[in-house]
């Protein structure tokens, strides 16, 4: 389903990976762990951030028309990973959610997290998409109606009868 995804929807998806970072980063007193953003524009350009900032206002989100976004979250140690793409448009194969880890109950609730996540997002509605074949079959209607008089006019002779201008 097309999804319309708002600043805040992108900020609740960036916490679930800044938690995770945070968390991570607590426990461990050596971590290897990684956590980016990465943001595509319309106009080319690209932007990269660790802490999130690109989300804060007067930023990216504000500024620019965004294509793409690209979170990841990587504990090396523990073999944990989350990774999220979004694109922009009716791209099916570009939306992406990947979710590994050694522990099964981990990734179950961090794609759980997910689930309530995008579920709880508006969907976009195509009114034209929804109504396509009734717009299509009354456009049809209309033309062969159109295209039908045309040619009773065309084949109707012009005669004009005047009573009683012979009489």
């Amino acid at each position: 389903k097309d999804l319309v995804f708002t600043k805040k929807d992108v900020m609740n998806i960036w916490a679930i990976f800044n938690c995770q970072y945070l968390l991570s980063k607590d426990k461990d007193s050596r971590p290897s762990l990684a956590l980016e953003m990465q943001i595509r524009c319309s106009d080319g350009t690209r932007y990269e951030s660790k802490d999130g900032e690109l989300l804060n206002d007067g930023n990216v989100f504000d500024l620019k028309k965004v294509e793409s976004i690209d979170f990841d979250y990587h504990d090396y140690n523990k073999d944990k990973k989350i990774g999220i793409t979004l694109v922009h448009g009716d791209n099916r194969y570009g939306n992406k959610l990947t979710v590994k880890g050694g522990e099964k109950n981990w990734v179950a609730g961090i794609f759980s997290e997910f689930e309530i996540l995008l579920n709880s997002i508006k969907p976009q509605h195509h009114w034209f998409k929804n109504y396509q074949l009734i717009i299509v079959l009354f456009s049809a209607v209309i033309f062969g109606l159109t295209f039908f008089n045309l040619l009773l006019l065309l084949s109707t002779p012009n005669t004009v009868v005047i009573k009683g201008a012979l009489d």
